[in-house]
Formats: C-alpha cells, structure tokens, sequence
C-alpha cells in the first residue's frame, strides 16, 4: 500500500457508501452526506470521536484512506473520523441531524488543523483490503457482525480471495 501522505480539505473527501458499515443501511449511491453522517453519528459513536478531536486534535499518524473513483475523492477508511470533522467544520449538521451543536465547539488551532487531513490515496480497493480487513475483523476496531460478513463478501466477489 502506498505510504505517500497528501493533505486534503476535508469538503474535497467524500463518504464511501459502499462502506460494509454503512451499507447494512441500504444507503444509496446518491445519498445526501447529511444521511451518511445521520447514521453514523446515531449509531457508530461518532461523538466519541469528536470528544477526542476537541481534546487532542486529529492524529495525523493514523491518515485516511481514500482512492479516486468517479472524479471523487472516496474515503473508504476512516469514515468516523471524515464524519466528526464534517460536524466540527460545518455545525449545521447538528441541526438536520438532531444532536447538540455545542458539543462541536473546538479551539481555533485545532479547527486549522482540521482544514487539511492526512490521506493516504491507493489506486484500488484491492491495495488496501488486508489492511481494512485486519483493523475491522479482528484486529483493533472491530465491526459488527454484519459489516464483517459484508466485507469478507465484498473481497471474496470482488477480489476472488
């Protein structure tokens, strides 16, 4: 997998709606990112990332992982994190999706930081599957059930492994 990290602003990244995660909630390919960042949000602990945000900033040794498909930017690792600075930079999620707004409050140095976060782009799905697979199958951030059976599913289809 390449190592090369680029500094991208988070409103050129986008939600990958093929995600194992998110696709448990039959999201469409042409879902508004106030749905996607919804369920995240209410059901994957995205708060808990925007409480460690505003106490330490993003860690930039854990970059995201994205690959070009359709002219866009797609995050297909790091997710949650895309999501808690969605929230952070842009607080009117908080109105559309129901939570307080306040707790999006962040510093001015930490919401700089924000405007650029580390990426890492592979030029497939492929060149980063073990990687994805190994933190969210059994490695440290474990998926549901669901999502795993999804994703194995995914690499047996479409990679043939």
């Amino acid at each position: 997998m390449q190592r090369k990290i680029d500094y991208i602003n988070p409103t050129e990244l986008s939600f990958d709606w093929n995600n194992p995660r998110i696709s448990e909630f039959n999201i469409s390919p042409k879902a508004k990112e106030e749905e996607i960042i919804s369920i995240l949000w209410n059901v994957m602990g995205v708060e808990e990332i925007v409480l460690s945000i505003k106490a330490s900033g993003f860690f930039d040794n854990e970059p995201l992982i994205a690959i070009k498909e359709n002219e866009r930017n797609i995050v297909i690792e790091g997710n949650r994190r895309l999501a808690a600075v969605k929230c952070i930079l842009n607080p009117s999620y908080a109105d559309s999706i129901g939570f307080n707004k306040n707790l999006l409050s962040v510093s001015d140095k930490i919401k700089k930081q924000l405007n650029e976060l580390p990426v890492i782009f592979v030029n497939d799905r492929e060149e980063a599957w073990k990687f994805i697979g190994f933190k969210h199958i059994n490695g440290p951030a474990k998926w549901g059930s669901y999502a795993k059976a999804q994703y194995i599913s995914q690499i047996r289809n479409e990679f043939g492994i």
